[in-house]
């Protein structure tokens, strides 16, 4: 059948880690806000952001 070895499972574990860990794109909204315009826009752009998704996505 199939033969998994050690280097099978580590390859798997460490792309596992390396995509929990990777921003996603509403990381990457905010912190582009908060880069271009400071602190005050990037609270500005997560409240609004989570106002959004509880508004139209978490229903």
């Amino acid at each position: 059948m199939l033969e998994y070895s050690l280097a099978h499972g580590t390859s798997f574990f460490a792309a596992a880690l390396l995509l929990n860990l990777a921003p996603g794109p509403d990381i990457a909204f905010i912190m582009g806000h908060t880069v271009n315009g400071g602190k005050k826009n990037g609270l500005a752009a997560m409240f609004v952001g989570l106002a959004c998704r509880l508004a139209f996505i978490e229903k």
